[in-house]
């Protein structure tokens, strides 16, 4: 008998991760994602020890805008600090490398999330980027002619992060 190719409460393949990178190289997980938003918005994910790094059993998956934002406000249950906000590291990262990862706002809870945001957020009012807005289309414009006269590439690392970054660095 062959093994079933989707999980019994979802049109899912077994073992289905959404962050499993090997789906990544092959394609966006849209169909899936949107199952899971459909059908079992929050669902926990196995993943066995060691997988990303941890060795937890596996991470809750929040699939709804919704539910993302209460879960965000919870961080007494769901907390970004312990193991931070990056479900899937290298199988082989050591667990000093991940608790770096809390110096990121992103993997920081209240009241040490709250106290930075405010510092940081002063920079980011419409009054402070308003002035950048033509540097920034002028960047834009740049990093595009570039990545068209290269004809190939990483759209990611040559396109999509280079704006971001060179705008973080200008501040």
């Amino acid at each position: 008998m062959a093994s079933p190719t989707t999980s019994s409460a979802l049109n899912l393949p077994v073992g289905f991760d959404p962050t499993d990178p090997e789906i990544y190289a092959q394609r966006l997980p849209d169909q899936e994602l949107a199952e899971l938003r459909t059908s079992e918005p929050i669902k926990w994910i196995e993943q066995p020890d060691g997988v990303g790094g941890f060795n937890d059993g596996g991470y809750w998956a929040i699939t709804r805008h919704e539910d993302v934002k209460e879960v965000s406000r919870l961080d007494n249950i769901f907390s970004s600090e312990v193991n931070t906000a990056i479900p899937r590291f290298n199988d082989d990262i050591p667990r000093d490398a991940i608790d770096a990862q809390r110096i990121l706002m992103l993997n920081q809870d209240a009241p040490r999330h709250t106290r930075q945001r405010r510092i940081i957020s002063r920079g980011f009012t419409p009054r402070h980027i308003l002035p950048l807005r033509d540097q920034l289309e002028q960047r834009a414009q740049a990093i595009a002619k570039e990545a068209l006269a290269r004809g190939t590439g990483d759209f990611v690392v040559e396109v999509a992060s280079e704006l971001p970054l060179q705008a973080i660095a200008g501040l």
